[in-house]
């Protein structure tokens, strides 16, 4: 409750980019803070080889940079052309309890200022809860990719054709105009497509599941299956 767990967070990733950015330990990289939606809640590492990607990164937050040059050392990252992020997740054995998050909590309260007793206003925090969700979500979410990959020949090109798809639409962050929300949300299309090919519901349930499309079809009907799942729960337009 109260950002206790954002600010225990915040002190572990301190911790992490103070021992990394130490010279001493010769990994010739710069640290960085990085805010996704520019939510300092849901801050992450970032370590850029000096001599590697080009990529162009948007940094919220203070800039630490290591002073080590390159030395061709087991340790040196110079020559990767690849980014380390790194990313505070929770365990399922976490004693944080998942009813405790639900959209109807409150676990962000304040006194009450006109109030002669101690109590506290309660009011629901969806989205705090949210945010402190999303801390569940990460190790979940790469074992699903993986193993989409395994089992779906044509599931890289079907996820690549839907991002080019949504980010020319304003569906991801971007040079021109986006629709606010859907910035960094690579994971929630890799959920359209997993409902699409898994189904959905218990088994046994004929009548509340979503029959599975398989692991057989192309990436292209992949990528149309999933144009035709968002028109069809997408709200109505209005006349005005």
């Amino acid at each position: 409750m109260n950002s206790r767990f954002f600010h225990k967070r915040a002190f572990y990733l301190a911790v992490i980019a103070n021992h990394v950015s130490d010279p001493s330990n010769g990994l010739g990289v710069d640290v960085h803070y990085e805010s996704k939606r520019g939510d300092p809640r849901l801050t992450t590492l970032i370590l850029r080889p000096r001599h590697g990607t080009s990529s162009f990164y948007r940094i919220i937050s203070l800039t630490i940079l290591t002073d080590s040059p390159s030395d061709n050392t087991p340790t040196d990252l110079s020559k990767l052309n690849a980014v380390v992020r790194i990313i505070p997740t929770l365990s399922t054995s976490s004693p944080i309890s998942r009813t405790r998050l639900s959209p109807t909590r409150s676990n962000f309260r304040t006194h009450l200022p006109d109030s002669a007793d101690s109590s506290h206003e309660n009011v629901p925090t969806p989205l705090y809860n949210a945010v402190l969700m999303l801390a569940f979500s990460p190790r979940p979410y790469v074992l699903s990719v993986n193993t989409l990959k395994d089992d779906v020949p044509a599931y890289r090109d079907a996820f690549s054709l839907l991002r080019v798809w949504a980010n020319q639409r304003g569906y991801g962050e971007g040079k021109r105009t986006w629709i606010r929300g859907f910035e960094c949300a690579g994971p929630w299309w890799n959920a359209v497509l997993e409902l699409l090919i898994r189904g959905e519901g218990p088994s046994g349930r004929t009548n509340t599941r979503r029959r599975p499309l398989g692991n057989g079809l192309s990436s292209y009907q992949l990528f149309k299956a999933a144009l035709d799942f968002l028109c069809m729960y997408s709200p109505p337009q209005s006349k005005y």
